[in-house]
């Protein structure tokens, strides 16, 4: 039963988070300067084909009505067509959800790896200089947000010293006819180690920034809980001596 509620807790914050987060950027985009049917017409439109469009987009009611007509369509599957590409907007997140996907798994990966290393030998080197260093270093993993750590290693690992690409998904001269968008598991699929290497690095990069912050807090809850283990562990020789 237990269980259950702090399930239903769980899943009910995260709703209202969504929610909130979904009426906070809606209301932010609606009020900031310019108007996206400008972006619609040719420059020699009229003030007669400005006022059809934002009748025809709803962009002429009040924010709440607008809010509420998005919300419904969303809750039927229906997110809107874009104004940019003209294409539906469900189509176009799905079209990429499968390069987000390996970007976030690849991510997550290198998260855990480095987190676990500097875990490690913070708790190695405890009470020492290097472990001063492993959290100043957190510290500024943190404190410098994931898009500017990719222009950094953009700038360093791509124009600087040019190693690992940082544009598009595959080389066009290794690109095959994919049957999905998941490049990367499927060229281990067909054993492509090649296609697969050059696909990782192109990954690399924007999967490094994002991993950087995250790898900074596993880092330190896996240092902390290393540190209680030990403790812990420190506590129990400590009291079997006692009784012998």
């Amino acid at each position: 039963m237990q269980l259950l509620r702090a399930v239903f807790l769980r899943l009910t914050t995260t709703a209202i988070t969504l929610l909130g987060v979904a009426v906070i950027v809606f209301v932010v985009i609606r009020v900031v300067p310019g108007n996206p049917i400008a972006m619609m017409l040719p420059p020699g439109a009229t003030e007669v084909d400005i006022a059809r469009l934002t009748a025809q987009y709803g962009l002429d009611r009040s924010i709440p009505e607008q809010f509420f007509i998005w919300a419904g369509g969303v809750l039927r599957g229906d997110f809107g067509v874009s104004i940019t590409s003209r294409q539906p907007v469900l189509d176009l997140v799905l079209g990429r959800l499968p390069a987000t996907l390996e970007l976030s798994i690849m991510a997550l990966v290198i998260a855990c790896i480095l987190g676990g290393i500097a875990a490690l030998t913070g708790t190695r080197a405890r009470d020492t200089g290097g472990e001063a260093a492993i959290d100043i270093a957190n510290g500024v993993a943190l404190s410098v947000p994931d898009f500017l750590w990719g222009l950094v290693l953009v700038l360093l690992f791509g124009v600087l010293w040019p190693v690992f690409h940082i544009s598009g998904r595959v080389t066009p001269s290794l690109d095959l006819p994919f049957v999905t968008n998941f490049y990367a598991f499927e060229a281990l699929l067909r054993l492509r180690f090649d296609l697969w290497a050059d696909i990782i690095s192109h990954m690399f990069l924007p999967a490094l920034a994002l991993a950087i912050p995250l790898a900074a807090i596993i880092g330190q809850l896996l240092k902390q809980s290393l540190k209680e283990t030990d403790a812990s562990g420190l506590c129990d020789v400590g009291t079997h001596q006692r009784v012998w």
